[in-house]
């Protein structure tokens, strides 16, 4: 047994003030005459013995009132493990979880609601001059402060959820760095939540020695969730008319096999195509749904499943254009037929040729495919701006002359574009061996790809020396060991190097199968991609795909709400950063001077979707392991305020004392009244 005010006890000496009233008994006596003595003696000895102990249980019983009433002054507990008393004015931080794992129903309509109410039982347990902090998930700026116990209970009135996740150690280096600030009092710390796997990381926190940590597990029955987790397209580039193929990542983490659960597609807010699915119990599965680019423009899509309760995860929004904008730049010395048959016809390519003694190096900011033919040298102006627009995310394909070219002024410009050296042109007849059909440029482009595929042969061409280069890539391989078609990425862009003329005179390449793909396709794959969604509480960076104008202001709008994120460049390129700005899911345009220049798509983070929590017992075990010191609690079976009590302050006794004080005050005064001498 402790003592909150052990100092009390000096009172116990006290008790020598009854002890000796009654062995110097002070009372005066006065004489009795008797006509008679003879049987004095005998009844003043019965008399004296009944009064002595009479008056031995009447001292007793005052002694022990008095004893009782001491040590209830003392408040003396039953000391339990992890308990110290705590005295004096405290500081108190609680975090109440209030993401949306958080909505799931419970006895008190949801989580939340229990949660609210849990800490709005810890704050009556404190007294009305402590100072108290109210952290949720949004780490606000107004909850940095201390607040009085009545301002709190009426901040647990305006919790809502939010789609903010916080993991535990950043929980707790914000209430660390709280209490800090409040000197003097004694800390202490409350953590409210369910304790989700995917967010819990007391292995992670940094302690604070002077801070009492305790967190109270809140969890609802269902733990089994159904969720769309992402999604992507099999394609890298969107054409119009062209078939798209949509993956989707399904999540199941119930104990339960479901079954034909329906996928609906929605573009621009329109029906376009529905599917459905089975999956087995605690099983991630990629869903396909096929549709067409009908239209040109702005794509708004949406897929949509249906799952209860949790409701918030059950779509997944993304958004993409199409436009004509693969713009090609052809520069030649001597115009190439098959270039200009291949790209210049077709109605998905802006193409322009010119020769080399009229470049324009305007053209080099809007295209966003460089082809090169034919060139016996390439000056170093052109060597300059082709690396700052590779640089800058370009593409470029420089095909090799036929004719003999200066090896020094190709070597400078591949050595400033981390290409492979070339050497001058080898005539012997040669075939292909080997083509990388996993590189994307020939993805799709074989249902079955031949054991004995015919491949082309060709009679001139430049050796490449990749050497140790590992960034080159050998797309198509001759069989004298050299590349026939180099890729390697520079900057924010990509290099392709053919190393064989595109003439007839120089083998059957330009009039095989694989010629049209692989080239048609190094132009499709130059239009820059963009991502296809962005993740709401995430400070994102997102990509300005059209002219960037600093002087003027950008908006990311939807419905009524307007946010004007910070405009950023890298040197290169122009971004806008969030900020955090972001708060709900859904579609948003991108304005400048009011008009609309794209739509992007956010989704709500998918951390909250794994519904699995962690149990007490290893809650105990990785805090034991870790070395943190925490008060695990669950508050199903036994009140907050009895958990509370016992956590800061042991069990109490002090009633108890009181109850026993009154209880011997009352024998005293049962033996006074009612035993006759």
């Amino acid at each position: 047994m402790s003592f909150v005010y052990p100092s009390f006890l000096f009172a116990l000496f006290a008790l020598a003030v009854p002890i000796i009233v009654h062995l110097f008994n002070f009372r005066k006596y006065k004489t009795v005459y008797f006509t008679n003595v003879r049987f004095l003696k005998d009844i003043k000895q019965e008399t004296d013995s009944r009064s002595k102990l009479k008056h031995l249980l009447i001292l007793i019983s005052r002694l022990l009132a008095l004893t009782a009433l001491i040590f209830a002054f003392t408040q003396p507990y039953f000391k339990n493990d992890n308990t110290t008393a705590v005295v004096g004015q405290k500081a108190v931080s609680v975090y109440i979880d209030n993401s949306y794992s958080m909505q799931l129903l419970s006895k008190e309509g949801n989580l939340l609601n229990e949660a609210v109410l849990k800490a709005n039982e810890i704050a009556e347990l404190y007294r009305p001059d402590d100072k108290f902090q109210l952290l949720t998930n949004e780490f606000r700026p107004e909850q940095q402060r201390t607040i009085s116990r009545d301002e709190f209970i009426e901040q647990l009135k305006e919790i809502k959820p939010t789609f903010y996740t916080r993991s535990t150690n950043e929980v707790v280096s914000r209430m660390n760095d709280l209490l800090a600030q409040n000197e003097g009092l004694n800390h202490q710390a409350y953590l409210i939540s369910d304790f989700q796997k995917s967010t819990t990381n007391w292995e992670n926190v940094n302690a604070d020695s002077t801070v009492s940590y305790n967190a109270l597990q809140i969890q609802a029955p269902v733990t089994g969730n159904l969720f769309i987790d992402s999604v992507w397209l099999q394609s890298p580039v969107r054409l119009h008319k062209a078939n798209e193929k949509l993956q989707m990542r399904i999540v199941n983490t119930s104990d339960k096999n479901l079954e034909n659960i329906p996928a609906t597609l929605y573009i621009n807010e329109k029906s376009k195509t529905v599917a459905s699915f089975s999956i087995a119990a605690e099983e991630t599965k990629t869903v396909e749904l096929n549709y067409t680019n009908s239209d040109m423009g702005n794509y708004s899509c949406k897929v949509q499943i249906n799952d209860y309760p949790v409701t918030f995860d059950d779509h997944f929004n993304f958004n993409y254009s199409i436009h004509k904008d693969v713009n090609i730049y052809h520069i030649y010395e001597e115009q190439n037929i098959y270039i200009n048959a291949l790209l210049g016809q077709d109605s998905a390519f802006n193409y322009k040729a010119t020769p080399s003694t009229q470049i324009d190096f305007q053209e080099f900011s809007k295209a966003t495919l460089i082809v090169i033919t034919g060139l016996k040298e390439v000056p170093t102006g052109l060597q300059q701006e082709l690396q700052t627009f590779v640089d800058n995310g370009g593409t470029i394909l420089v095909n090799l002359p036929e004719k003999e070219i200066q090896l020094e002024s190709y070597n400078s410009l591949f050595a400033g574009l981390n290409a492979p050296k070339t050497q001058n042109i080898d005539t012997s007849k040669t075939k292909v061996a080997a083509l990388d059909d996993q590189h994307h440029l020939f993805k799709g482009v074989f249902e079955k790809k031949p054991e004995n595929i015919d491949l082309p042969y060709i009679t001139k061409n430049y050796p490449l020396l990749t050497g140790s280069k590992k960034s080159v890539q050998n797309i198509i391989s001759l069989q004298n060991g050299y590349p026939l078609l180099t890729a390697n990425n520079y900057g924010k862009g990509t290099v392709y190097v053919l190393s064989s003329p595109l003439t007839d005179k120089s083998g059957n390449l330009t009039s095989h199968a694989i010629f049209i793909p692989t080239v048609y396709n190094i132009a499709l794959y130059s239009k820059k991609t963009y991502p296809l969604f962005y993740t709401v509480g995430k400070d994102e960076l997102i990509p300005l795909q059209n002219e960037h104008q600093t002087e003027n202001i950008y908006h990311l709008v939807k419905d009524e709400l307007d946010v004007i994120p910070e405009l950023k460049s890298n040197g290169k390129s122009f971004f806008l950063q969030t900020n955090n700005q972001i708060t709900k899911e859904g579609f948003y345009s991108i304005t400048l001077n009011g008009n609309s220049i794209n739509t992007i798509a956010f989704n709500y983070n998918r951390k909250e979707s794994l519904l699995s929590c962690y149990t007490l017992e290893e809650l105990e075990d990785i805090t034991t392991k870790s070395g943190i010191k925490v008060n695990f609690f669950d508050a199903e079976n036994k009140s907050v305020e009895k958990i509370l009590t016992e956590q800061n302050a042991g069990t109490k006794l002090w009633k108890y004392f009181l109850i026993l004080a009154l209880l011997f005050l009352a024998t005293e005064i049962a033996l006074i009244k009612l035993w006759k001498a």
